[in-house]
């Protein structure tokens, strides 16, 4: 297999395709150190200096968000989906019901980005009690049959 080998824009020299074990992001006020595991990237071999190509960003990206939902004990990407899938409800009419921002559930359950801790709360709520989303519609004037009737009652 032929070795993958780009320029360096710091110092010029080749940087090698190469596995990051662990990177580290520092805190800013309103997020947590995180660290990430197995970060491919573009790493120097004379300065050491490392660069994403898009779609390393991309990947990273979606690692740094999960890793800080996780620091802060919400529901992953995939738990947002999944209580989505139980109310039974789309994407759009949910939002409205929620009174969120359009692509507010696109972005969070493609990793793009975090929902708040009051959106999670709601999340998590909805998930024990799901029949509560008819009450929520009821209040903002909104019409919710459901593709398929009722939403499904929580498991466990």
């Amino acid at each position: 297999m032929k070795q993958q080998i780009e320029q360096c824009a710091i110092c010029g020299n080749n940087a090698r395709l190469s596995v990051v074990k662990q990177w580290t992001i520092s805190a800013t006020p309103t997020k947590p150190a995180v660290t990430i595991d197995d970060v491919a990237c573009w790493e120097c071999t004379v300065c050491g200096e490392r660069h994403l190509d898009p779609e390393q960003i991309r990947i990273f990206e979606g690692k740094v968000i999960e890793a800080h939902r996780k620091a802060k004990g919400l529901l992953s990407a995939e738990e947002i989906y999944l209580v989505r899938k139980q109310l039974d409800i789309s994407k759009e009419r949910l939002e409205k019901i929620l009174n969120l921002n359009p692509k507010s559930f696109y972005r969070w359950e493609n990793g793009l980005s975090i929902q708040s801790d009051a959106v999670d709360t709601m999340l998590r709520l909805l998930r024990k009690h799901p029949d509560a989303i008819y009450d929520l519609a009821e209040e903002r004037g909104i019409t919710v049959t459901g593709q398929r009737g009722r939403p499904k009652k929580a498991a466990g």
